[in-house]
């Protein structure tokens, strides 16, 4: 039986059962813009988290495919509600039921190796690309996603709005669904996540600026600096609405309820036969979504976000967005690359830093026949996964991936073959593997 492709926790080793070590970084992206960092509330990433893809690898001298089972995530947004792509995505079999958001936790998606990525956005964005592939006409009393004005409204107030409360997170892990709370404080394109005492997540705190995002673990004391992840879980919802048009997706206003003791119109958005994909209740006079549900193909509830508590005037303090603390180390997503370069003995080579490629996550992809390094990274053209294998790769699953929604590219060099998988068109993957270079 093939194995199940597993993640090391961020910092390269698994992460202890205490609160203090969980990484939230790792989530499924549930959240609404961060969806809190989870989505990875947005460390190690999973084979099979927003973002990732899954490859069949073949050890050499060896004739089977080696893989973990095969896991269709619907993902985003997360360790955090945000990020996936939209389609389907062929993950190793990671813990966080179905991704279809890389990450579910303060803001975070679950990355289910102890480290939760951010949000469930990814998760429902991966979802909605999942069930895209059959489009028809819109339905009655339905609109194209872009033409509806509360939709527009949503897309602006994610960079502008300012509110504080507590939100409650919940995400799918095979037939058990996993809850936690956070507290956060958004002002325009900052935000800061904290835990509610008791929490398992309880002492870590979680800070964006428009230029990066620094998530602090106390049992470890480190601040891992990683990229901005700003509303990535809207953006990539935008992107799919213009690629599919009014065909591929629709809106409908399905009525109003009270959050959080506030008004807010209730809007779902479905697919071309007319399958639900997500609902997001958000407040009219502001825009912002206080809840979210993402479904899987067959309706099924995989991840959501609510607030609780919400306040739209809090007092902020410059301090809020400002994260530092004496004696802490510092880590990097290079930082854990080249260790693990290091450990494992790979190829020192890297994707161009010229064109907007930015290192999110490094990651060694475990109990494969041959060691595998999953470098991600975040891109003008959305996620990008390099991976670097000590092996030959399957082209026969190589290509399914490609089907899938993503285009891929490999070569060898030696007895080591590279993959590239993103959203990019194969002649353009082609033409990034020519300029991977050695920092």
């Amino acid at each position: 039986m093939a194995k199940r492709a597993q993640r090391k926790a961020v910092d390269g080793r698994p992460l202890a059962p205490k609160a203090a070590d969980f990484d939230l970084e790792d989530r499924v992206w549930v959240g609404i813009g961060s969806f809190s960092g989870m989505g990875r509330a947005d460390g190690s990433a999973p084979a099979d988290g927003p973002g990732r893809h899954r490859l069949a690898f073949v050890p050499v001298a060896r004739s089977s495919v080696a893989g973990g089972s095969r896991a269709t995530r619907q993902r985003q947004v997360g360790r955090g509600f945000g990020a996936a792509e939209s389609h389907r995505v062929r993950a190793c079999s990671r813990p966080v039921g179905c991704d279809s958001m890389e990450r579910v936790g303060p803001g975070s998606v679950l990355r289910m190796k102890p480290v939760f990525r951010h949000s469930l956005a990814f998760v429902a964005l991966v979802a909605i690309s999942a069930s895209v592939p059959a489009q028809g006409p819109a339905r009655q009393g339905q609109t194209a996603p872009g033409n509806h004005p509360l939709m527009r409204k949503m897309f602006e107030a994610a960079g502008t709005a300012t509110y504080s409360g507590r939100r409650v997170i919940e995400f799918k892990r095979g037939v058990e669904r996993m809850r936690h709370e956070e507290l956060v404080l958004k002002s325009g394109p900052r935000m800061r996540i904290e835990f509610p005492r008791g929490s398992a997540f309880e002492g870590q705190v979680i800070v964006e600026t428009g230029a990066e995002r620094r998530h602090y673990y106390p049992g470890r004391n480190e601040i891992h600096v990683l990229p901005a992840r700003k509303d990535e879980a809207l953006e990539r919802l935008r992107g799919l609405i213009a690629r599919l048009g009014p065909q591929g997706l629709s809106v409908a206003l399905e009525g109003q309820a009270k959050v959080a003791k506030q008004d807010t119109s209730i809007l779902s958005l479905r697919d071309g036969r007319g399958n639900r994909l997500m609902r997001l209740w958000i407040q009219p006079s502001t825009g912002v979504v206080l809840k979210r549900e993402l479904y899987d193909e067959v309706g099924a509830v995989v991840g959501l976000f609510e607030f609780t508590e919400y306040n739209p005037s809090p007092l902020i303090r410059r301090t809020d967005f400002v994260l530092q603390r004496e004696g802490a180390t510092i880590v990097t997503p290079m930082d854990i690359a080249q260790r693990l370069i290091r450990e494992h003995k790979f190829e020192p080579v890297f994707l161009p830093a010229e064109g907007g490629f930015r290192l999110d996550t490094a990651q060694l992809v475990e109990n494969l026949p041959v060691p595998v390094l999953l470098l991600l990274y975040q891109s003008p053209h959305g996620p990008i996964s390099f991976y670097q294998v000590a092996g030959k790769v399957n082209p026969e699953r190589l290509a399914r991936l490609s089907g899938a929604g993503f285009k891929s590219f490999a070569w060898t060099k030696g007895t080591r073959s590279f993959v590239l998988v993103g959203s990019l068109e194969a002649r353009q993957l082609q033409q990034l593997a020519a300029r991977v270079q050695s920092p």
